[in-house]
């Protein structure tokens, strides 16, 4: 199979499938030119879309993480990439038992007897560490494995035997059992089933003993049992069939290993072994009484006579993921510069054990040291007979490396009796601040100096079988979930040459590992904080770990990823991200955090400044200079220039900080898109600077608030490759905004739906004192709220308030007062928060409705304003409505006013929308005015907010001007979307006949629907300018030219031609006519054009030249575009080049960048047409760029356009009609027939060359009955023309409808005097004689193509009659024939040899017709 990307894993090949999952091989990166061979395991979706198969998931998947045995197979990560569920898993190479048998049997043998008890005692051993597994708090996790068979016991090349799936097994069962209850009683392998799990009875550990009695009985006899045809049948010969004692079938068996084995069958489970350790030591007292011993040399040897080959080739790029670190620098150059961070070192000190014989190497508990390091994204530094030292967090630290450290000290220290038999071991975890350095290539090095790896040994030495001890700063930070002994001092022991050379001064260690903790275990249970306030995490534990397994892949591969989070209200997105976010290192990471609001939605780049606001620590009082501190703070490259730039995007003056209100010059007389570039060219470089440094977090929430100018400012963002630690991560309700950043290449979406039934109890039941007490009233709140969280939060908060429920005992969980109380709940998340608005008292609730007004965010000097208080008085029922959960503090930048925000997103639009009317518009005139008057107003970038209020005042009058300096700072930015609303909002407010101001204002809009292509609102919009207009004959005439372009765009010819007189006589009527007589020259121009006169085309553009001063030169770019097209219409290139070039040149002296798409456009007209495809390309390529700059869809769809079509004349078709489907998908949207048309024609074309005639013709008929309806003859021509040619290879019937198309044109072309046109019907008509055996006609017919298409027709396919023509003359003119081919071979060659790039040749070179031409010349 093709490599696959599935995650942070590469998929190289399928090695297996089963009903459950199918099995890869895969690799992992582990940090640069490091990787690692997995197994990944992806669970069916028929599978995973069984009722709560997530949760079980996670917590299966967690517990067979936990599970560390040399004859366990490694599960190292888990989690969900798109909608499948996955395990990686360690790769054994070997086979599994079953195999083995067969390979076995094949040779003729059997397995022997005491190898069949050496993989049963191995297997055994295994199970006895599962079954025993506790959980963090000491109680057992009762596994039970369920399926112990052949299939899932691998025997590896090295000689160890190794159990599959642990813990899944169990998941799916479960998850299958809840979805189908009836189904519960036959899964898994029938034959290795016990009795009690074949009748669905409740499982034990000695359901495992049976099944692996059956394995070894099976190894034994060496045959295999409980095998029916019919799976009913065989279920029920487990279910009542006891199997005959095992020497009856072999009496070979020794007796002593028969009583074993039928011991462990027994029917009743209390008959059987009571435990897999209680099997093992059985096991072990035959085999070290067994001749010859087995270990696990005799088992590879076995194995790997059986198994001569590997299963799995080992690439190049596979290497071990641990390495040893210490001096591996190179001395041929100078080592980098250190960085200084926080890591994590676990220390695991080995030493004999009293009276124990010397042991061998512990080669077990060396290899499972290793895949717990790979598990926990460890180094190991050392590893060796005194113990072992690894790193935690020098490569990547994604918010969880307390915590995996910790859960690697305990897994190292739960294993080592096992795997280092006759070893204590003592172990350390410390945080502490060492020196990293980054190599080019492979994994950072840890400087671990000698004292402090000295000191760590000590520490472990001290503490051999005893707790973990902790030190540093980790018993703080794991103190909400761990339990922490009394502190013990420990000394800093140096040797006295260190302390001579640093003049006793301690290393930056020494002060954190100067005391130390022993680890006591698990809280007992955590701290809950009561209704209200941020509440716990339930059912989103693999929602969390996929945003840490993003982040973290970020960092540990250096390219950038996003996250999107989407969810209904109250679904929990900001709680998901607050517990992501707590936990990243203090320091180890930079969080740019910003979020939509819908007071500031139409505020252009509205987010981005809150996010540089909140990162800067940017005041009202801000300079420059205290950027620049800040930056050289982050250690940032070129912080002075950077920090000058960012002052600008912010409005700061870059001396004093106060804000600056007025554009220089040179920025004023720039165009919208190179102020926008200058406002967002800094935030990249900030982003991109800080992550050189350290791994950047760039976090935008509420993307469905977000203004669309920074919505498409990130789409642009996401669509580059960024290799850099970065991650974007944002949340939002499901919508459009959702649906595009989602269809984004590199976007991975996590989808919050309704918790699942565990986790909606657990969030009730576990806030209270008594669990059981709470069964009742959680199953009644979770019956009536579903799985919305905050449903369920408001549920609990008004039992609250009604005193059904109330603090318990110790105050900090809850206990039930009202037993069988009466439980009300709303309809709706949204009725249940204004239930909780409503219970409010006055005081509290008018707060609400006040903060209401002022938005999500809100100053509260503003609200006491408003409300017309002190703000002192204001404080303590704040701080209430905070406690209640209600509002909460945001962090603030230094001397920012102080402020609050809703607790939601939900509360907020809550409490907005059941605001009274009377009082609410009083309150937004107010608002209006307060944010007006504040100290760091700045005026067009605060003015939306403010238009807003005074609008929903109904204060229309006041609302006009910040809604117009709002719509021009919009526009100033190229934000069109917000311009568009500040407009018409500015436009609904006035009335437009008595309002001078109505003029620009819809000037303006109507400008940003042309760009748009809303045909139908720029039409209204024009007329209404006509209508404001009339008695100004400037302004008329000014509509009226813009009223006409309209028409022209849209192909309404009649309309314009009906126009066109009183656009001429109102001009002339000025009384300084020439400076507009170039506008009139220019749309009479493209008039004629439509009309297909070129030449009145080409005078009028002239004649309007010649009238255009100098200093016009807009009007002049548009003149030459003019004059440029009608002599491309004539067929003379050379001079439209010419016109397009001053066009070009123009535009880009005066920052005309529309004018200058059109002119990079038409320049592409004039290389395709000329058969230069290279030039055509890259031109429309530069064209399209101009145009998505601007946001202009009617032009872009022409690039589009334009693109298909050079991709077709190259044989590019599968590109070409993506490029053609997508503009014509945009020109139906603008509703322009004639662009729409040639789009068809095209399509058809593509459809042609494919060999789909059928659709094809449909296309082709179509486009011609359109274009003859506009009166377009040349479309309509060209349509038809390519329909005959499609159908030259089909039926008798279709060469007659071909013959009959060519005709009809042939006789319409050279009436209308279409050369083109005339060309390709001859040259149809010419091969329909040929095949008819008339080569004289055939021949005369071509040479009259021929000749017109030397004199200028047909310049595309024209090369077809001459390359015809000479092979009909190959019999009566040889030499001409020749000469002719070579023409072809000629023209073929040189439009290749323009095409540069290598994809372009390729596909040219595929076309069969031009490697005819080209075979024939040779």
């Amino acid at each position: 199979m093709t490599p696959q990307i599935f995650g942070r894993y590469t998929l190289i090949q399928r090695i297996g499938e089963g009903g459950m999952a199918d099995v890869f091989l895969a690799e992992a990166g582990v940090a640069e030119g490091l990787k690692k061979r997995v197994v990944i395991k992806k669970i069916r979706s028929d599978v995973a879309d069984q009722p709560e198969f997530m949760r079980m998931f996670v917590a299966e998947a967690e517990v067979a993480l936990g599970l560390n045995h040399a004859n366990i197979v490694q599960v190292f990560d888990f989690g969900r990439v798109g909608g499948a569920f996955y395990l990686a898993m360690e790769l054994v190479e070997g086979v599994d038992l079953m195999r083995m048998v067969r390979l076995v049997g094949q040779r003729g043998e059997r397995v022997p007897i005491v190898i069949a008890a050496y993989i049963a005692h191995q297997v055994a051993a295994g199970l006895a560490y599962a079954h025993a597994k506790r959980d963090d708090f000491g109680r057992p996790l009762a596994i039970v494995h369920r399926d112990i068979s052949p299939h899932n016991i691998m025997l590896s090349l090295a000689g160890t035997v190794k159990i599959l799936d642990f813990g899944i097994a169990r998941t799916a069962a479960r998850a299958r059992r809840d979805g189908a209850a009836e189904d519960s009683t036959i899964h898994g392998k029938i034959a290795y089933m016990s009795p009690e799990q074949a009748n669905g009875w409740p499982l034990d550990a000695r359901s495992d003993i049976y099944s692996l009695g059956v394995v070894l009985y099976e190894l034994l006899t060496g045959e295999l049992v409980f095998r029916d045809a019919d799976r009913m049948a065989a279920l029920e010969q487990v279910r009542t069939r006891p199997l005959p004692p095992l020497r009856r079938v072999a009496p070979e068996v020794p007796e002593e290993l028969a009583a074993v084995v039928d011991r462990a069958l027994a029917r009743e489970p209390g008959e059987r072994w009571d435990s897999a350790r209680a099997l093992q030591s059985a096991l072990a007292a035959f085999l070290h009484r067994a001749d010859p011993v087995v270990d696990d040399e005799v088992l590879s040897a076995f194995v790997a006579a059986r198994v001569p080959d590997p299963l799995y080739a080992r690439g190049s790029g596979d290497a071990e993921v641990t390495r040893e670190i210490e001096g591996s620098q190179s001395q041929l150059h100078a080592p980098p510069r250190p960085e200084v961070r926080r890591v994590v070192l676990l220390k695991a000190a080995l030493a004999l054990a009293p009276g124990a014989d010397a042991p061998a190497e512990p080669a077990r508990f060396y290899a499972l040291a290793r895949d717990i390091a790979y598990k926990r994204d460890a180094q190991v530094c050392e590893l060796g007979p005194r113990g072992l030292l690894m790193v935690f967090g020098a490569v990547l630290d994604a918010g969880d490396v307390d915590e995996a450290a910790l859960r690697a000290a305990l897994a190292l220290r739960e294993s080592a009796g096992e795997a280092a038999p006759g070893h204590q071991i003592g172990v350390v975890l410390a945080a502490a601040p060492l020196p990293i350095r980054h190599v080019p290539s492979g994994m950072p090095t840890v400087e671990v100096g000698h004292d402090l790896r000295r000191h760590l040994q000590a520490m472990a030495d001290g503490v051999l079988d005893g707790p973990v001890l902790v030190a540093g700063d980790l018993a703080a930070r794991l103190g909400t979930a761990w339990q922490f002994g009394p502190p013990r001092a420990i000394e800093v022991v140096r040797p006295r040459r260190a302390v001579d050379l640093t003049g006793g001064v301690l290393p930056p260690w020494a002060s954190a590992l100067a005391q130390a903790v022993p680890l006591l275990g698990p809280a007992v249970a955590p701290r809950l904080v009561t209704a209200g306030g941020r509440q716990p995490l339930y059912g989103r534990e693999l929602e969390l770990k996929l945003l840490r397994d993003n982040f973290a892949e970020a960092i540990r591969t250096r390219v950038a990823r996003t996250v999107l989070v989407v969810g209904g209200p109250g679904i929990g997105k900001r709680a998901l991200l607050d517990r992501f976010l707590a936990a990243l290192p203090r320091g180890g990471c930079v969080v740019l955090r910003a979020r939509g609001q819908w007071r500031r939605r139409n505020v252009p780049l509205g987010v981005f400044h809150e996010m540089l606001r909140q990162f800067l620590d940017a005041g009202p009082e801000t300079s420059a200079a205290d950027i620049e501190s800040r930056l050289v703070g982050e250690r940032v490259i070129g912080a002075g220039e950077l920090a000058q730039a960012l002052a600008r995007a912010l409005g700061v003056s870059p001396g004093t900080g106060t804000i600056a209100h007025v554009r220089p010059d040179s920025e004023a007389a720039s165009d919208p898109q190179s102020r926008r570039e200058r406002l967002w060219r800094p935030i990249r470089r900030l982003i991109r600077a800080l992550a050189q440094r350290r791994p950047v977090l760039v976090v935008v929430e509420d993307l469905h608030h977000v203004d669309a100018h920074s919505a498409s400012l990130l789409r642009e963002w996401l669509q580059e490759p960024h290799s850099l630690p970065l991650m974007g991560l944002a949340t939002a309700r499901p919508g459009p905004r959702a649906d595009e950043v989602r269809a984004m290449p590199r976007v991975h979406t996590i989808e919050l739906r309704e918790l699942d039934e565990h986790a909606r109890r657990e969030l009730v039941v576990r806030r209270f004192d008594d669990p059981a007490e709470a069964e009742e009233l959680a199953a009644a709140i979770v019956a009536r709220t579903g799985g919305n969280p905050l449903f369920i939060e408001e549920t609990l908060a008004d039992l609250l308030r009604r005193g059904v429920i109330g603090p318990g005992d110790d105050g900090r969980l809850w206990k039930v007062h009202q037993r069988g109380a009466r439980i009300d709940v709303p309809p709706s998340v949204e009725d249940a928060l204004l239930a909780r608005l409503d219970a409010l008292d006055p005081e509290a609730r008018a707060l609400v409705d006040g903060a209401a007004v002022l938005g999500l965010t809100f100053r509260t000097g503003e609200l006491a304003a408003l409300l017309e208080r002190p703000q002192a008085e204001l404080a303590a029922p704040l701080a209430a409505l905070v406690d209640a959960g209600l509002l909460e503090r945001p962090p603030l930048p230094a001397g920012a006013p102080p402020s609050a925000r809703f607790a939601t997103l939900s509360l907020h639009e809550v409490a907005r929308a059941n605001l009274a009317l009377g009082t609410c518009e009083a309150m937004h005139a107010r608002a209006a005015e307060l944010k007006a008057a504040r100290a760091d107003y700045q005026p067009g970038r605060d003015d939306g907010p403010i238009a807003d209020h005074w609008a929903q005042a109904r204060r229309p009058e006041a609302a006009i001007e910040p809604a117009l300096r709002a719509a021009r700072f919009a526009r100033d930015v190229a934000g069109n979307v917000e311009a568009y609303y500040y407009l018409s909002l500015a436009l609904r407010s006035m009335r437009p006949e008595a309002d001078p101001r109505a003029w620009d204002a819809l000037r303006e809009r109507e400008a940003i629907l042309a760009a748009w292509g809303r045909r139908r609102a720029q039409g209204a919009d024009l007329r209404a300018l006509l209508r404001l207009a009339l008695g100004n004959n400037e302004r008329e005439v000014f509509a009226l030219g813009r009223l006409l372009r309209f028409y022209l765009d849209c192909g309404r010819i009649q309309r314009a031609q009906q126009l066109f007189p009183r656009l001429a006589r109102q001009t002339e009527s000025l009384p300084d006519a020439d400076p507009h007589r170039g506008l009139v020259g220019e749309l009479g121009s493209a008039l004629m054009l439509a009309r297909d006169r070129p030449e009145e085309a080409e005078r009028l553009a002239a004649a309007g030249l010649a009238h255009c001063p100098p200093e016009a030169a807009a009007q002049r770019c548009r003149l030459h575009a003019a004059l440029g097209r009608a002599q491309l219409a004539q067929g003379r290139l050379a001079e439209a080049v010419v016109n397009f070039e001053a066009t070009l040149h123009l535009a880009q002296k005066t920052g005309l960048l529309r004018l200058e798409g059109e002119a990079l456009n038409s320049l592409g007209e004039v290389a395709g047409r000329g058969t230069r495809y290279q030039e055509a390309v890259d031109y429309f390529r530069a064209a399209l760029q101009v145009d998505r700059d601007l946001g202009d869809r009617a032009a872009t769809g022409t690039k589009l356009a334009n693109l298909g079509i050079v991709y077709t004349a190259i044989g590019l078709y599968r590109r070409a009609e993506r490029y053609l489907r997508k503009a014509l998908e945009l020109h139906e949207a603008i509703g322009h027939p004639g662009l729409l048309v040639e789009v068809v024609v095209n399509l058809g074309e593509v459809s042609a060359e494919h060999g789909d005639v059928q659709a094809a013709r449909a296309l082709l008929l179509h486009a011609a009955d359109t274009a003859a309806a506009r009166g377009d003859a040349r479309t309509e021509l060209r349509a038809r023309a390519r329909l005959a040619r499609a159908l030259l290879d089909g039926s008798p019937d279709d060469l007659d409808e071909a013959r009959a198309l060519a005709e009809d044109v042939l006789a319409r072309a050279r009436g209308l005097g279409l050369r083109t046109a005339t060309c390709r019907a001859l040259h149809v008509l010419s091969r329909l004689s040929e095949r008819a055996g008339d080569l004289a006609t055939a021949r005369a017919l071509e040479e009259e193509a021929v000749a017109l298409v030397r004199a200028g027709a047909a310049p595309i396919d024209g090369v077809l009659s001459i390359h015809h023509l000479g092979r009909l003359l190959a019999d009566v003119r040889p030499a001409e024939s020749a000469a002719l081919l070579a023409d072809a071979a000629a023209a073929v060659r040189a439009r290749l040899e323009g095409l540069r790039d290598e994809d372009l040749r390729r596909g040219y070179l595929a076309q069969a017709k031009v490697r005819e031409i080209l075979g024939e010349a040779e």
